[in-house]
């Protein structure tokens, strides 16, 4: 079935279903050269003139000349309706809008929703920090300070304590999935401010992973989680996260999902002032 958007220039948007009930309202437009047309699927409004110039010949059979071309039509004085007032102007676009969305939306259906978080990375080992710490005590010939060890134990766990979440509803159409409605949160238990944290969303296909997007949080407190409203969809089976950086000068931390480590292997993410070693 055929649908369109049809406005003659002065009474609003209408949706019409067929080429033929189309036709009859260019025809009886008050000023057919006025009159715009969206056609379902595309992105946007185009003369009648050229709406009908796109249609194969024969489609419309006229038995008397074009409402756009007929001479007599030229010739003939309309009177002009009056002018629309604002609230008019704004009725009418928010009518149309809520049509083209409606129109983009067609066809597709609700088919679950998705929740997920980040995982360990495979660069951060679950490590014991009490060994780590005993270590750097003999190496240094003096005991660390409570402050120290704390530190020492959030930067080689920081796993336990940063977490980014993924929440999202996903629908299909045919054989095609998208994900919408995406919301990400970021959580930070460790007592310190976060400076900034990169986060890669991961679009999966087929059981394969690709970068499809990534986002910046800055300045994330530890007493409110974080959060933001993606818009947009994304197309594929389902998203996942993953942590491609973080920073922060409160305790000399620096990760990135691209190092190994700061080469040294008994306290692997420090850095000095927030900034890699």
């Amino acid at each position: 079935m055929d649908k369109f958007l049809f406005t003659d220039g002065t009474n609003g948007v209408r949706e019409v279903h067929s080429k033929e009930e189309l036709l009859a309202l260019i025809s009886s437009a008050p000023e057919p050269a006025r009159a715009r047309i969206w056609v379902f699927h595309s992105n946007e409004w185009i003369s009648a003139t050229a709406f009908i110039s796109q249609q194969p010949k024969g489609t419309f059979l006229q038995t008397s000349p074009s409402p756009l071309t007929s001479p007599e039509l030229a010739t003939i004085p309309v009177q002009k309706k009056k002018g629309w007032t604002m609230l008019g102007y704004s009725l009418a676009a928010i009518a149309a809008a809520l049509l083209i969305f409606n129109f983009t939306r067609a066809g597709w259906e609700a088919s679950g929703s998705i929740s997920n978080s980040t995982i360990r990375p495979a660069n951060v080992p679950q490590l014991d920090p009490d060994s780590l710490a005993l270590v750097i005590e003999w190496q240094r010939g003096k005991a660390l300070d409570k402050g120290t060890r704390t530190n020492l134990r959030i930067r080689n766990n920081w796993p336990d304590y940063l977490q980014a979440s993924l929440k999202a509803d996903k629908e299909k159409k045919g054989t095609t999935s998208r994900i919408t409605n995406i919301n990400i949160s970021m959580d930070n238990t460790t007592g310190y401010l976060i400076d900034e944290a990169v986060i890669r969303i991961l679009s999966w296909k087929n059981g394969k992973s690709s970068i499809a997007d990534t986002i910046q949080f800055k300045g994330i407190r530890y007493d409110k989680v974080l959060n933001r409203q993606l818009n947009g969809s994304f197309r594929g089976d389902s998203l996942s996260l993953a942590i491609a950086s973080i920073r922060s000068k409160s305790f000399n931390f620096c990760y990135s999902i691209e190092s190994v480590s700061n080469n040294n292997q008994n306290d692997r993410w420090f850095c000095r002032d927030g900034k890699p070693q």
